[in-house]
């Protein structure tokens, strides 16, 4: 029933019409069929004013719904109507709300591990439409009509249009035909090229008459009909290419070949090949005894904490927002056609392997893969051979050795810059120093971190700080004097948050004593520069930071730094020369070999 036709009809015959649809109509809702009866509506007002009332009441009875949703449930139900016919007529905060509800199923579907298995899948319309050419490639300007059909100058005169659907599976079929032995050589083209590093056809997507022709076009032909007449089995492809003398080459160098084909394009040795990240990521989760070799299953984030373990196969592809280590590493782009994948050497690749967090955590489970309570010969020798798949030379063993030898720079207390805690006795001209031991998020501070119960805040980092709670709390940062000169010091301590009581600061020569002291008042900061200062050998400079009264919102910024005051070069700065604690030199050993040549190459 509708409301839109009630009101088509001519007033001399409303009463007529509606006693015989309410009568006949399946659809009339009971409480409307009543209370029109009852009210004997015999006009378009009347029949207003009934449905007025219901809606008023449908909603009285279910306030959790609208006015209009309330009039769709039983028992009033003033139409027979389907879901999806009722959001046009959706306000826009509940419009807003469905999208939300549709979106989350999605996302459930997408990423829950209770979501059931699926596949994206093409199919056909009922009823497939014709294409037609679009003049100069406008949409807008369409031409004539084509038919699907296969390429006509590959097809010879008895061409027909394609009968089955859209025609895809005979396109298909075309395709992969025995009278098109195209797709077989492009196919074995791209094999070869996986398993030996360079194509037969330099182009593997353009074999056309401008290309470079194949370098050996007997092979190519050869592999091309063999992988037809196996029935186009890949593994039998494979197996035939693997066990040739020429896939079984050393990839050493030899002069007189070289002479001759010095690009190898003959392939005379096997080539050298680089790991793809890929199988890169792969084979140092598997040195490392943390490959997660479980099948199947939903792709993974694998560059986020915690890692996961799974093969890189099961990483995820976000094609919109692809992860910079992918690039980095020459990942081909999930947005084009890639037929080969470029190889570049950056130096992000070896940032990546020196300071990712996630090889370190594999170099440690590698160390600790390997038996700790053995002699350290014996221990860097199980390194080298769980590594590199083979037995370590008496000099990689001494070598390996001298690497793992404490050095003087392993203990804070020994490095040019010490950080720590004290205080400025001024009657005495001394400073109270203890360095601290733990290191936290990028700063050094006490062994609980911060606060801790003995200093409080007191931390120090590259460039910020923050002063304990006492005056002897004060955060210190301490430069060793290593040669003799005449330095200007110079630097700008800022203060940030006003609800802190202000900062005293100093700066403290063990030659000469106080080299200068300043305020820093809340929410300011100051230039302590020091025009002139003699030092020597075995000098020590303490930079520190005291708190007003508390040590609350007392977070600050400085940088000191140190120049020669004749040549205006720089000696010592606070942030460029920060260091935290020194690797353990075993996990630095399984890190370094994690990254070497003979590893990440294929030989």
């Amino acid at each position: 029933m509708s409301w839109i036709s009630f009101a088509l009809w001519p007033e001399d015959r409303f009463a007529a019409e509606l006693a015989e649809l309410l009568t006949k109509s399946p659809a009339a809702a009971p409480a409307l069929l009543k209370a029109v009866q009852d009210a004997a509506v015999t006009n378009k007002a009347g029949l207003a004013k009934i449905y007025a009332q219901l809606f008023a009441q449908a909603a009285a009875d279910k306030p959790e719904l609208t006015l209009f949703h309330a009039a769709l449930q039983p028992p009033l139900g003033l139409r027979r109507i389907q879901p999806a016919d009722t959001e046009p007529f959706f306000l826009r905060p509940e419009k807003e709300r469905l999208r939300e509800l549709r979106s989350n199923c999605e996302n459930f579907k997408a990423t829950s591990p209770a979501a059931p298995p699926r596949a994206m899948a093409m199919v056909d319309k009922p009823q497939p439409v014709e294409p037609r050419v679009f003049v100069r490639g406008n949409p807008g300007r369409q031409g004539d009509q084509v038919q699907r059909q296969f390429l006509k100058i590959l097809s010879g005169p008895d061409r027909k249009p394609f009968q089955k659907g859209s025609g895809r599976l005979e396109l298909a079929q075309k395709l992969s035909g025995r009278d098109n032995p195209l797709t077989a050589r492009v196919f074995v083209n791209r094999a070869w090229t996986h398993l030996f590093g360079e194509p037969l056809v330099a182009t593997p997507s353009d074999f056309g008459v401008r290309t470079l022709p194949p370098t050996n076009p007997a092979l190519l032909e050869h592999l091309a009909a063999s992988f037809m007449q196996q029935n186009w089995s890949i593994k039998k492809l494979l197996r035939e290419m693997l066990l040739s003398s020429t896939y079984q080459q050393q990839s050493q160098w030899r002069v007189e070949a070289a002479a001759k084909d010095p690009e190898n394009r003959w392939f005379w040795r096997m080539n050298r090949k680089r790991l793809d990240f890929e199988a890169l990521r792969d084979s140092l989760l598997v040195v490392s005894g943390k490959a997660d070799l479980k099948m199947f299953g939903k792709p993974e984030e694998i560059f986020t904490a915690p890692w996961s373990k799974r093969r890189s196969i099961y990483g995820l592809i976000d094609r919109q927002n692809l992860p910079g280590t992918f690039r980095t590493f020459d990942f081909a782009s999930p947005d084009a056609h890639s037929p080969i994948r470029f190889e570049t050497t950056v130096p992000q690749q070896a940032l990546y392997m020196l300071n990712s967090p996630f090889v370190q955590e594999l170099a440690g489970a590698l160390l600790a893969s390997v038996s700790e309570g053995a002699p350290p010969a014996e221990r860097a020798r199980g390194l080298i051979r769980r590594v590199l798949s083979r037995e370590a030379t008496e000099a990689e063993i001494q070598s390996a050795l001298a690497y793992v030898q404490p050095s003087a720079t392993d203990k804070q207390a020994d490095r040019i810059w010490v950080y720590g805690y004290g205080g400025w006795d001024a009657s005495t001209q001394k400073v109270n120093f203890t360095a601290f031991q733990n290191f936290v998020r990028q700063s050094w501070c006490g062994d609980a971190g911060a606060p801790d119960p003995k200093t409080g805040w007191a931390l120090v980092g590259p460039e910020f700080g923050h002063p304990g709670h006492t005056h002897e709390l004060a955060s210190i940062r301490r430069w060793k004097v290593q040669a003799a000169a005449t330095v200007s010091l110079s630097g700008k301590v800022v203060l940030a948050d006003k609800q802190s009581d202000g900062l005293k600061v100093y700066i403290v020569s063990s030659r000469s004593g106080l080299l200068g002291e300043w305020n820093v008042p809340p929410g300011g900061e100051v230039e302590t520069t020091v025009p002139s200062a003699l030092i020597a050998p075995g000098d020590i400079l303490d930079f520190i930071v005291d708190c007003g009264g508390n040590n609350g919102f007392d977070s600050y910024l400085w940088n000191p730094a140190i120049h020669d005051s004749s040549t205006k070069a720089l000696i010592a700065e606070s942030l460029k020369d920060f260091l935290g604690p020194p690797p353990e030199r075993w996990t630095s050993l399984a890190q370094a070999l994690l990254c070497a040549n003979e590893f990440v190459f294929v030989d």
